[in-house]
């Protein structure tokens, strides 16, 4: 495992050097079968791509070297074609990662996933019982149908990992989430931010944990500080613009997915256009975290895992610090100073 983390590190950090899309999440849809609390997609079914759209855009992705696409919604299995549209990415040797709810996968459909050979299925799951877990979807029954997916994914052998955005509706359902996963057999994974609304609303950071609980949950993800020469090689403390980018369901191309900067639509312009000529690609491409202005001399930099999207959703400006990346990495620094 080590040796694959090592080997695909190296991948992309050539295909960074190279400026190649290697990675792209793609949304096909932003309906959703569920409501739930602290979502940051507004629901809309408005001018999606239609199949033959979709399969042009995954035709110049391809052509421009992406390897890994990640298919998410919204829920993906409210499209119709959407297994027309992950077989079509199979057929251009794309490698599959899904993001689903997991209610809408049942025995008729798990062998269709199945054929998809997904690198893996990433499940959202809120908490071990359905009082919590409904309570955070809004839907009744939406915990058993879920956990019904995941038993079937299992089943089929897909690799499978559960999910949590943990906050304060759930965070004390999270030592019985991990129980869940072990007992079941699945992957695990937990994260504590919470975003704001892709239209600006910020009434998701209500649920947002502080304080002891972060804490906690700092301490359980681990972290390893950034020494002087990697925080010098640092562009940004994450890929997108540089390997990877987000397309939203009406074909618009952003720098991921917590980043609403409209690179350009792919109704109007090629992928290739986009990528490589962007003016807001480019001057994100330009930022190293070292050189941003309240930062550069901070004490926390080492530590913090700075989000330009975050900055954008809180600050209006990606150059800007965004006060929750602060506060973690001051818990970070709390936690696992080395002295």
């Amino acid at each position: 495992m080590d040796q694959q983390k090592t080997l695909l590190g190296h991948l992309y950090h050539k295909a960074a050097k190279r400026l190649i899309p290697i990675s792209v999440f793609f949304e096909v849809t932003f309906r959703c079968n569920l409501r739930c609390i602290h979502c940051y997609v507004v629901n809309s079914d408005k001018n999606e791509l239609s199949l033959d759209e979709i399969k042009q855009i995954l035709d110049q992705i391809s052509d421009l070297g992406c390897l890994f696409l990640t298919l998410s919604g919204g829920e993906i299995l409210v499209r119709d074609d959407f297994f027309e549209i992950a077989a079509y990415a199979r057929k251009r040797g794309l490698c599959l990662r899904l993001f689903t709810n997991g209610t809408l996968i049942d025995r008729d459909n798990i062998s269709r996933i199945k054929e998809l050979m997904p690198i893996a299925v990433e499940v959202s799951l809120y908490g071990a019982c359905s009082p919590v877990h409904d309570s955070i979807t809004q839907v009744r029954g939406s915990f058993n149908r879920t956990l019904n997916a995941i038993t079937l994914l299992l089943e089929s052998g897909i690799k499978t990992i559960l999910k949590c955005s943990v906050m304060k509706n759930n965070v004390s359902e999270l030592d019985k989430l991990i129980r869940l996963a072990n007992k079941l057999g699945a992957a695990f994974k937990f994260d504590a931010t919470i975003y704001p609304k892709s239209n600006g609303d910020k009434t998701p950071l209500a649920y947002q944990i502080y304080g002891k609980d972060l804490r906690r949950l700092i301490a359980l993800q681990g972290f390893k500080k950034l020494s002087e020469q990697e925080l010098r090689k640092t562009i940004m403390p994450c890929q997108a613009g540089h390997t990877s980018c987000r397309i939203s369901p009406t074909g618009d191309v952003f720098p991921c997915v917590l980043l609403p900067l409209k690179l350009g639509s792919l109704r109007e312009k090629s992928f290739h256009e986009i990528w490589n000529s962007s003016p807001r690609l480019n001057e994100l491409r330009s930022l190293k975290k070292i050189e941003l202005p309240r930062c550069a001399n901070c004490s926390l930099i080492n530590y913090c895992s700075r989000c330009p999207g975050l900055s954008y959703l809180e600050e209006g400006d990606i150059s800007l610090p965004s006060s929750y990346n602060c506060t973690v990495a001051k818990i970070r620094k709390e936690v696992f100073c080395d002295g």
